[in-house]
């Protein structure tokens, strides 16, 4: 019986440990809820009109790539950038960090020993350290120039630049939250 449950324990452990969260979080104003979903048009603000309220961080090719597929992207969900007068402003933000991860392995330490080994000299303590991405996309309502909604997406740190499909990828998912009227 006790082997059964341990198969069964170990089986349900296996296949909800591939459920993972999103890496993105979205927070709106509530009360500007109804306002959102009455956007019809967009802006998307400059590198040169971020540059005077943030750190710009990337390079202007990398810049102009993120703002290339935030369009298409945007356009995708049926807003329209042909307006003399936008009804929402769009602007984003980038940051690098190190992210360190610390996990203890619950071995016993060897009395007498380093504190940090077990009994086979294995380490106790796995630590880990990347960098992480981190992508913040504002929805800023024109007329009272007040952020009625914004996503944070993280990331580790990939060895290859994202392709223009991975970024228009991780778009449309973030926008697939926003509140529209359609």
């Amino acid at each position: 019986m006790k082997p059964a449950i341990a198969l069964l324990l170990l089986l349900s452990l296996a296949i909800f440990s591939g459920c993972t969260t999103t890496p993105f979080q979205v927070k709106s104003n509530p009360e500007s809820v109804d306002k959102i979903k009455g956007y019809q048009c967009f802006k998307i603000d400059s590198r040169e009109a971020r540059a005077k309220y943030q750190d710009v961080s990337l390079s202007p090719i990398v810049d102009s790539r993120i703002a290339t597929e935030l369009r298409d992207a945007l356009k995708m969900r049926g807003f329209t950038d042909d307006c003399e007068k936008p009804d929402f402003l769009v602007t984003y933000a980038t940051k690098k960090t190190t992210v360190t991860r610390m996990t203890d392995m619950g071995m016993p330490v060897t009395p007498g020993k380093y504190p940090y080994t077990s009994f086979a000299g294995e380490q106790a303590i796995d630590v880990e350290q990347f960098k992480q991405g981190t992508f913040i996309l504002y929805i800023i309502d024109e007329p009272t120039k007040e952020v009625v909604w914004w996503a944070i997406y993280q990331e580790r740190e990939r060895w290859e630049p994202a392709t223009d499909k991975q970024v228009r990828k991780i778009l449309v998912d973030i926008l697939a939250k926003l509140p529209t009227g359609s």
